[in-house]
């Protein structure tokens, strides 16, 4: 193609543009760039040259293929759009589901298998790593073969008060020691980690060693464009007398921690083949998707869902 030549392929309200290098643009169609049609027929590729000076018959073949593409398209749109006999009653369905309220009558009546309720909960307390309670449910609910691995809930604990009480380090030792080559595959998360002990360094006002660290640990993630925003601050946090009261507070908060060290134990936990949410939080995440898609569906008949609102019922 020559300068100042392009090729351009009609699709719905959009026209494709290859330049001369390659380059591929979707802009909406403008009928002020006056393009000079070679072919008119449509769904094919034109070759067409955009000047400074309109010629009136070309803009009108234009716009004539422009009008004849978007009446085709509005035909699909609305044959596509038509319902089937089937899509029609699962829309009733999903139309009556979506009227009923959280009144219990609604579910009270559904029967649920006091072995499945039981490994939900015996779920959760192991996906936490709450040992003793879990021991002592088991026990008490009589359980003998519960569904969930435990994986070594002792040491996956341990790991994530690491995180929490600073000792990142640490909860790196212990993470290669419970799963080989986790943190060489997954490198948010290692880098996540490395910037959590940059950071307690610079709390504990150990600059000198925060930047040694940081030549050290942390410059080959400067490689790596998605990590540079982040680097730059945690970086810049060095430049503050009082970190906490700089723009970048939170990495300093036990909210972010907390959010590293559930990170981590899911990855851990997907490592050796587990899933990475227990079933009590699959099972309200879907609640919630459920819901919020009914509410889409019908704003004035169903309320916006939420797992807090419905458990303080």
């Amino acid at each position: 193609m020559t300068p100042g030549n392009s090729l351009f392929q009609y699709e719905a309200a959009y026209i494709r543009v290859f330049t001369d290098n390659a380059r591929v643009l979707n802009i909406y169609i403008q009928l002020q760039f006056h393009p000079s049609v070679v072919e008119n027929s449509p769904n094919r590729e034109q070759s067409v040259n955009i000047g400074e000076e309109t010629t009136k018959q070309n803009k009108k073949d234009f716009v004539k293929i422009h009008k004849k593409e978007k009446k085709k398209n509005e035909k699909k749109k609305k044959a596509r759009s038509a319902p089937t006999p089937l899509v029609s009653l699962t829309r009733s369905l999903a139309l009556e589901r979506a009227m009923m309220d959280l009144d219990p009558k609604h579910y009270e009546q559904v029967n649920l298998r006091d072995d499945d309720v039981r490994n939900i909960v015996w779920s959760y307390l192991v996906h936490n790593c709450f040992k003793e309670t879990a021991k002592a449910f088991l026990a008490s609910a009589g359980m003998k073969n519960p569904t969930e691995p435990t994986l070594d809930m002792d040491t996956r604990k341990l790991i994530s008060q690491y995180v929490q009480e600073g000792k990142a380090l640490n909860a790196i030792e212990l993470t290669e020691q419970l799963a080989p080559k986790l943190l060489d595959s997954n490198m948010d998360l290692h880098f996540d980690l490395l910037t959590l002990h940059f950071i307690d360094l610079i709390r504990a006002r150990k600059c000198g060693e925060a930047l040694e660290f940081g030549q050290k640990k942390l410059i080959g993630f400067g490689k790596v464009q998605k990590y540079v925003v982040k680097l730059e601050d945690v970086m810049a946090l060095m430049a503050y007398e009082d970190p906490e009261k700089s723009p970048m507070f939170h990495l300093l908060s036990s909210e972010y921690r907390q959010s590293v060290a559930e990170g981590l134990n899911q990855a851990i936990l997907e490592h050796a083949n587990m899933p990475a949410n227990s079933e009590l939080e699959r099972l309200a995440q879907q609640a919630t998707v459920v819901r919020q898609y009914l509410h889409e569906f019908n704003k004035d008949a169903h309320s916006p869902f939420s797992v807090k609102t419905f458990v303080n019922q």
